[in-house]
């Protein structure tokens, strides 16, 4: 697959290219025209004939972006989520109902979380009477939530084919919705609820023990191997790029709209002259790392009419609209108010 322009600097650096081709093919059937997504992204319809394993991340954003604009108020990554096939996830989902039980196959989405996408995270919290798996991911604040719409639904109707349907009690939306919310209910079969601090299924605590009835732990062990692989081969690809480990500590701190030299460096896990000293060694500097992963934020955060500036500019690490303006037109010769007109 054609990687089309560079994935956001402050997100993730690469998302499993299955999910790019049918979120492609989703926004195709929902009326964005193929001109449109090749000038957007830079893949052409070729491409996804024979997609590469991951793909920048930035491209399925994007993709979000032109669909929502064609379907508004009507919480399309539902739809989506309703009839997508498990290649979706690619290798990811195959077989995992012969875990065990709940927990063995949260324990291995959490495990090979980085399969799916590099700046992906995953985390099971338990309580005595509910546990929840908590998700969230650099790309929400690009799309607005629509990908961990998609990502959750699927999961959840892969998932109820294997567990006991009782087993979820509610699902947790970090955003508010993108539609009726009782077509959030009618996907979920549960109480859904928005604006809460992480995306996340809530599960009763005493499922996650139970017995699943195809469960089969030769061909568990197999699914774990190839994932295993899958990881190998990813860690392989990210190693050719001497600064992806500086890249995702980035997006890890974008999250808290962190941008500074000296919290990448505790990210890192190393002093800060130590990543100076990493970051010149690949021909740049860590003040020009963290500028293009502003920037690009900054300019994706943009191209969505609802928050405003000062919204944007608070995200990106700016308590001062004057600051971030100054710092923006720094950075592209724009306004952040003329760069939203033109885009």
């Amino acid at each position: 697959m054609n990687p089309g322009p560079p994935a956001p600097a402050g997100g993730a650096q690469r998302m499993l290219g299955s999910m790019a081709v049918h979120t492609i093919q989703f926004a195709v059937a929902r009326g964005v025209p193929w001109d449109v997504i090749t000038a957007e992204t830079g893949l052409r319809r070729a491409d996804l004939l024979a997609p590469d394993p991951w793909v920048p991340a930035g491209v399925v954003p994007t993709v979000w972006r032109l669909i929502e604009a064609r379907c508004p108020g009507e919480a399309p990554a539902l739809d989506l989520a309703r009839s997508a096939p498990a290649s979706f996830f690619g290798d990811m989902a195959h077989n995992l109902r012969f875990a065990a039980d709940l927990r063995r196959i949260l324990e291995a989405v959490i495990g090979f979380r980085a399969v799916l996408s590099d700046g992906l995270d995953i985390t099971l919290r338990e309580g005595a009477d509910e546990a929840a798996l908590e998700v969230s991911h650099p790309a929400d604040a690009l799309d607005g939530g629509h990908g961990a719409e998609v990502g959750i639904g699927l999961w959840w109707r892969l998932l109820r084919e294997a567990v006991d349907p009782s087993a979820l009690r509610r699902v947790h939306f970090a955003h508010a919705p993108h539609g009726p919310e009782a077509k959030y209910v009618d996907v979920f079969g549960v109480p859904v609820r928005f604006g809460q601090p992480r995306h996340a299924l809530i599960f009763a605590s005493d499922a996650l023990d139970r017995p699943l009835a195809e469960r089969d732990p030769a061909l568990f062990a197999y699914v774990r191997e190839h994932l295993a692989l899958m990881g190998d081969r990813l860690e392989a690809l990210n190693a050719a790029d001497g600064l992806a480990a500086v890249r995702a500590a980035i997006a890890h701190n974008a999250e808290r709209a962190d941008y500074s030299a000296e919290g990448l460096a505790r990210r890192m896990g190393m002093s800060l002259r130590s990543l100076q000293r990493l970051a010149t060694e690949h021909d740049t500097t860590v003040s020009a790392l963290l500028a293009a992963a502003r920037t690009a934020n900054a300019q994706a955060l943009l191209t969505d009419p609802r928050p405003s500036i000062d919204e944007v500019a608070e995200t990106v690490g700016y308590a001062d609209r004057r600051a971030f303006s100054r710092a923006f037109k720094r950075w592209t010769g724009q306004t952040p108010a003329a760069y939203r007109r033109s885009a």
